[in-house]
């Protein structure tokens, strides 16, 4: 049987819980030219903030599904052109012209591959997102295209966010949360809105342990094909919180799994029967109890 053997000095690094921390995307790099990545290179998607985004290319019809990331100002969108109902130039573009703050962000299309997933870098509690439509969309519910018509009473268009946790090495879905980025349904037109700016969104309730988000669309406008309205939002400060302290460097779950991330092996053996823990050749997951937590913690050799 393999053994993989872990440096002394990182069995005992400090236990400390993780503080929150806010996934703005303002570490990427945004061509000045476009102003836009849509993953062109062919990567499979972006991490920001030690966070992944994915995202889908297909060369051949120079089309994304996914997430892309933006830095689209303002001063930098032109007056939607109404005659020519060429919405789809302003995919990239946020309905309230820019991102929450700072100067990025990310937008998102559902299309036929995978959903818009972000995986997380650890056992995290996701606190909070920022959300709104594209300008895209947007204009598509404000004044109809080709492909859609113009909301009226009784329309909406909502988000779903679902949140996964991992056990035993299956993802299992937690909670979800939806979130209407637009909203025609009430009696009184005083409450209608299409939404063209940010929505800060609680995502407490998914949870702790969050292993993945995942994000779908529906609208009222269907038609043959599903859905007409256009299928992109876009997301901007993603806050996480992870504390459940680590393992060898490696963020806890509360149950004690730890995501090793590229400790790929066999089952670790260790001197006392109380201390153990076993890997998946495929993703890294590993167990560790809780006498050897206990006993990493307070120095006892490991």
């Amino acid at each position: 049987m393999k053994t993989t053997l872990i440096p002394l000095a990182a069995l005992l690094a400090a236990q400390l819980p993780l503080g929150a921390k806010v996934i703005d995307f303002e570490d990427l790099v945004v061509p000045t030219g476009p102003g836009y990545y849509a993953g062109t290179l062919g990567e499979g998607g972006f991490a920001s903030g030690g966070v992944r985004f994915n995202n889908n290319y297909n060369p051949d019809w120079m089309t994304w599904d996914g997430f892309a990331y933006a830095m689209i100002p303002v001063n930098a969108i032109a007056p939607v052109d109404m005659e020519a109902r060429t919405f789809l130039n302003y995919q990239f573009h946020t309905a309230p012209g820019g991102p929450a703050e700072g100067f990025n962000y990310a937008v998102a299309f559902i299309g036929y591959t995978e959903p818009p997933t972000i995986t997380l870098q650890g056992w995290d509690t996701p606190l909070s997102v920022q959300v709104t439509n594209s300008l895209y969309t947007w204009a598509s519910m404000i004044y109809g295209d080709s492909f859609s018509r113009q909301f009226d009473s009784g329309d909406w268009f909502r988000l779903t966010i679902q949140g996964w946790t991992a056990s035993q090495l299956v993802l299992q879905p937690a909670q979800s949360i939806e979130v209407y980025l637009a909203d025609l349904r009430s009696e009184n037109p005083e409450e209608h809105f299409i939404a063209d700016d940010w929505i800060t969104v609680d995502l407490s309730p998914l949870g702790s342990d969050i292993v993945q988000l995942t994000f779908s669309l529906e609208s009222s406008d269907l038609g043959d094909w599903g859905m007409n309205t256009p299928a992109y939002f876009a997301i901007d400060n993603l806050e996480l919180a992870a504390s459940h302290g680590t393992w060898a460097g490696y963020p806890l779950s509360t149950e004690g799994w730890a995501n090793t991330g590229n400790l790929l092996g066999d089952v670790y053996p260790w001197p006392e029967a109380t201390v153990y823990a076993w890997a998946s050749v495929l993703n890294g997951w590993i167990y560790v109890s809780q006498e050897s937590q206990a006993d990493i913690e307070a120095g006892n050799g490991y």
